[in-house]
């Protein structure tokens, strides 16, 4: 978190006060943490923002698709049709990618102030917020377009363009392509997300083969 500057972290309520006249206390947001066992084994903990106790004043747009299973399969069966190679990907610290769009305090959990009567301000989306999704389905979908890819008009997380195909869950994606193409666009996305490479046996839950030589 800090590594990705989530925080600006010398805010106290006498400041805000000062700095942001208007600002309510009950516009402070809550941080707690989230544990969680992945399904490849490693255990992990994750600072995420309470949304249900998120003010209506700190967020506005929160809708974010997702691709639906019909374009999952109709993204493989183009992929076999081309012949292409599949590249699977994941954005590691997905939220963090995007900043945040409205001025937003938040208490630090228990016993994690740094100082007495701490109130970080948040520069980054967090896991938990109204309008996290929201933030980083724009930074990628902005990207992915910028890259020539056109989204479906049935489904907007599945996009085409004339040499690829790319299919877009949240901060998993596959990408169908020729061997060079895919190597581009996975230092495209390396370059600008750090994306983390999977091994392409498992897709959303789903266990999968692909025998392209046959």
């Amino acid at each position: 978190l800090r590594e990705q500057g989530t925080f600006e972290r010398d805010w106290t309520w006498k400041r805000v006060q000062e700095e942001h006249v208007a600002y309510k206390k009950s516009d402070i947001g809550f941080l707690f943490y989230v544990y969680d066992y992945k399904f490849s084994g490693e255990h992990r903990v994750r600072l995420v923002f309470d949304g249900s106790r998120q003010s209506e004043d700190t967020y506005d747009e929160t809708y974010a698709p997702a691709a639906r299973q019909e374009s999952v399969r109709l993204f493989h069966v183009v992929c076999v049709e081309e012949s292409f190679g599949i590249g699977q990907y994941d954005v590691p610290q997905t939220f963090l990618k995007a900043f945040i769009d409205f001025v937003i305090f938040v208490h630090p959990p228990r016993g994690q102030a740094e100082f007495d009567g701490q109130l970080p301000k948040l520069r980054r989306a967090l896991y938990g917020g109204k309008q996290s999704a929201y933030l980083w389905f724009k930074l990628m979908n902005e990207f992915i377009l910028e890259l020539g890819f056109v989204a479906s008009v049935l489904d907007k997380c599945l996009y085409r363009r004339k040499d690829a195909i790319l299919i877009l869950y949240c901060d998993d994606l596959r990408i169908g392509a020729s061997d060079g193409v895919l190597k581009d666009l996975h230092s495209a996305f390396f370059t600008k997300f750090g994306i983390t490479t999977a091994s392409g046996d498992r897709f959303l839950e789903m266990d999968t083969i692909y025998q392209r030589d046959r």
